[in-house]
């Protein structure tokens, strides 16, 4: 089961490679923004999306959470993350009728990661390496906002790729050195 971390990263950088490429790597401010550019890209974002949160859903409920004992809290933001990114991509974010619940959504879904990233750091039936790498990638995360705040409007792929990528690092360190 600790395995389907690795699943869960294939998919959410496969769909990042196929979207990058899909774009010939022109500029654009969001992975939103990247997602609507093509049909290709809007399915792949859609499908990897979904299949990711459900990856990660077995992966916390079916693994993680029984095996580490984790709270209530934890289980409901792993529920709230996994519904908030399934949500994010079946709304396009320039969508006239439902742009607005995209960005609802993406912004719920970066708030619940960083709140369990914070509840992992003070679980106390996580291993000392997993709690600390938790904590200071939950602090890296703030970095990155405030950071973002500088940004011209709109142009926050950078950051996103970073807040990614400390999201995906804090899980696999919780799940493998937790």
């Amino acid at each position: 089961m600790r395995n389907l971390e690795l699943a869960y990263l294939t998919v959410a950088y496969g769909m990042a490679g196929i979207m990058f490429h899909a774009t010939k790597h022109r500029s654009f401010s969001t992975v939103s923004h990247i997602a609507i550019d093509r049909k290709l890209t809007r399915y792949v974002f859609f499908w990897g999306l979904t299949i990711s949160a459900l990856i990660f859903a077995m992966l916390m409920f079916g693994w993680a959470i029984p095996y580490y004992n984790l709270n209530l809290t934890i289980q409901f933001l792993v529920g709230f993350i996994v519904v908030c990114q399934i949500l994010t991509g079946l709304f396009p974010i320039n969508e006239k009728k439902f742009g607005g619940a995209h960005t609802i959504f993406a912004s719920s879904l970066g708030l619940g990661m960083f709140l369990l990233l914070v509840a992992l750091a003070a679980t106390t039936t996580l291993h000392a390496v997993a709690r600390t790498a938790d904590a200071l990638l939950a602090v890296g995360m703030i970095g990155l906002l405030a950071t973002s705040l500088q940004v011209p409007r709109g142009e926050y792929l950078f950051h996103e790729k970073i807040f990614f990528a400390f999201w995906h690092a804090a899980i696999f360190i919780t799940i493998y050195f937790g």
